[in-house]
């Protein structure tokens, strides 16, 4: 297997429901009182709730991999691999009920161990997997079906969307460098729910923060040499201390998308690297890196560059059905 060429993404797309609702909206459903409805919006940051009862995973996940196959159809039919990356638990693979449209020859599978840091882990499985003129295709995809699953005790609301990534090696738009991935043992059974780990709040921030640290370390970086944090959505308050821990102003974090999405599951680093992009954040030459944590204390840091001149080949982003900024 030749690593000479770096894995790089080539293109990027994504789906998440225009339907949406209020924190007040989602109250009575998820169980929310007017001190929580308070805290998760004044103080936390979340406004508005991707949320599409009649819109199923499938549906997600299909409308985030036909923006990304309309923008080059021959390089999707020629994908080696397809990960789907998600959270919660399946009983069978999403792609026994979706129609891909692919090639017969490809490889599909899930990744959910590192529940919502799967996404970044995905990318450091592929490339271990990819071999030179290879592509795969990550949909890094959720869909928030039961109340249960709405809501992490005191930090955040969950919402529907989806990621679909073109990944290859050598050309391409952005260089994925290198990642971290750690898991915390001591907090192995949290699901979120009040009871479980009750030391977890108090550890949190510190755990992330110690968690980026040693990923910079690893890759011979310091804090102040990044563009840009680009996190998962849990909270204005988090981000801010963890920030604060690394010697950074909460402006080098990318938060705009916590109060217009909520979290997105896995799904939230890769959106924020879409609208990052977007909202003139990221150019060429800049380094930023993608941050997520997964329940039970797992957590994954990916490194990635803009690459100063974008290849021919390349593909600009696309998006989908995105709602627009509140």
């Amino acid at each position: 297997m030749s690593r000479a060429e770096p894995l790089t993404i080539r293109a990027m797309a994504a789906h998440v429901p225009s339907a949406a609702q209020t924190l007040a909206e989602a109250a009575a459903e998820i169980g929310l009182n007017g001190m929580q409805v308070r805290m998760f919006g004044r103080l936390f940051g979340l406004e508005r709730l991707p949320y599409d009862p009649g819109e199923s995973l499938e549906t997600l996940l299909v409308s985030a991999l036909d923006a990304l196959a309309s923008q080059d159809p021959a390089a999707i039919r020629r994908v080696r691999y397809v990960i789907h990356t998600h959270t919660i638990p399946a009983v069978r693979p999403a792609f026994a009920r979706i129609g891909l449209n692919l090639p017969q020859r490809i490889e599909t599978l899930s990744l959910t161990m590192a529940h919502c840091a799967s996404g970044l882990v995905a990318l450091e499985m592929l490339d271990d997997l990819l071999i030179s003129g290879e592509t795969a295709i990550i949909l890094a995809g959720e869909k928030a079906f039961h109340p249960r699953v709405r809501v992490i005790q005191d930090t955040t609301v969950m919402s529907d969307g989806a990621v679909a990534l073109l990944v290859g090696r050598g050309e391409g738009r952005i260089a994925v460098r290198a990642t971290h991935a750690i898991h915390d043992g001591r907090f192995a059974i949290s699901r979120g729910h009040r009871g479980e780990e009750p030391a977890l709040p108090d550890n949190y921030v510190g755990f992330v923060g110690a968690h980026i640290r040693a990923a910079l370390t690893r890759f011979g970086l310091a804090p102040g040499d990044l563009r840009l944090i680009l996190p998962h959505n849990v909270n204005l308050v988090s981000w801010g201390a963890i920030a604060k821990t690394l010697g950074l102003p909460l402006t080098a974090v990318y938060t705009r998308n916590i109060p217009r999405y909520g979290h997105c599951f896995g799904a939230d680093p890769l959106l924020n690297l879409m609208d990052a992009e977007a909202d003139g954040l990221l150019a060429p030459g800049d380094r930023a890196l993608c941050v997520s944590v997964g329940m039970g204390m797992s957590a994954a840091a990916t490194l990635i560059d803009i690459l100063p001149a974008p290849v021919p080949a390349s593909i600009p982003a696309q998006r989908k059905d995105l709602s627009p900024c509140s």
